[in-house]
């Protein structure tokens, strides 16, 4: 159950990945025409958005793969 759970949360990380790169391209091209300035703003907001969610994710994707290393005992 754990691993596909892992699974479930790269993909979440990757999917959000790939959306963060097509906005990022798509504001690139927003930000040289002036009247678009509204629109990148916004999308800016949901550009900071996504990457706190990959952020999230990444950690809890962290989180259980560090609990899975056994602990190192000191000699």
């Amino acid at each position: 159950m754990d691993e596909i759970d892992e699974i479930d949360i790269a993909d979440g990380i990757s999917a959000r990945l790939e959306y963060i790169s097509c906005m990022t391209d798509a504001l690139r091209d927003k930000v040289s025409d002036d009247r678009t300035t509204g629109t990148a703003v916004g999308q800016l907001s949901i550009l900071k958005s996504e990457l706190d969610q990959v952020l999230e994710l990444t950690e809890a994707l962290n989180h259980r793969l560090l609990c899975r290393q056994p602990r190192q005992v000191k000699a």
